[in-house]
């Protein structure tokens, strides 16, 4: 990833940001409560002292296995974590109200039977604990990354680094704002609407997608 694969490079440059790809050696290394956790901060740490990072609120994007750790990784340490990006993934960790303050975005190919499953009974168990999860998944893709997951993932991301973009001086933080969503999607049917619309407040609760951002909305689905 950080040499260029699917153009995550390309997204970091763009945004001033700082791409972090750690290899792990262990098979288990999306469990960071275990060893890996602690590595990767040690990592961080080491980078921050020749660069100018942020390291107590990061941004997570993960694809199959590397999805496991960029949601297992921010419910270890919510506090540390200000987005994070599941694509395809197998392994999830228990929601809780931890993870309320903590932007989540899950993504997968409905033909990734199983793992499509998983992740749909996940964001239900989210949502069902007030907990805010975007979700979409993407017809007839098996074990793979759409290029509108991608889109829809630096969306996302995108809009988290500059929305906080005080993370990086420690000055100002909007550590503590109450979030705002101004589109409400509708998951069965693929389309959002300005939340103040009488149609949006006719979506089911199971069916409801709250979205913070335009760009984030025409990247999840059509304007209606």
């Amino acid at each position: 990833m950080a040499s260029g694969g699917l153009e995550w490079g390309k997204w970091a440059d763009e945004n001033n940001a700082f791409l972090v790809s750690p290899g792990f050696k262990d098979d288990n290394y999306w469990e960071p409560e275990k060893w890996s956790g602690k590595a990767l901060l040690n990592a961080l740490e080491q980078i921050r002292k020749r660069y100018n990072i942020c390291t107590d609120k990061l941004l997570f994007y993960g694809y199959s296995a590397g999805s496991q750790c960029s949601n297992l990784f921010p419910a270890w340490r919510p506090q540390l974590t200000r987005a994070w990006v599941s694509h395809a993934c197998g392994v999830f960790h228990e929601p809780t109200a931890r993870m309320r303050s903590v932007a989540g975005l899950v993504t997968c190919g409905d033909a990734d039977r199983a793992r499509y499953v998983i992740s749909r009974n996940f964001v239900e168990n989210c949502r069902e604990k007030e907990i805010n999860i975007i979700w979409r998944s993407f017809p007839n893709h098996p074990h793979d990354v759409p290029p509108d997951s991608l889109r829809l993932a630096r969306e996302f991301l995108t809009y988290y680094h500059k929305a906080y973009s005080s993370d990086l001086t420690g000055r100002n933080s909007r550590r503590n704002d109450i979030p705002v969503y101004p589109y409400i999607g509708d998951d069965q049917e693929g389309v959002f609407y300005r939340a103040d619309s009488p149609k949006a407040k006719n979506i089911l609760p199971e069916d409801r997608v709250l979205l913070p951002a335009l760009s984030i909305a025409l990247a999840w689905g059509e304007a209606e």
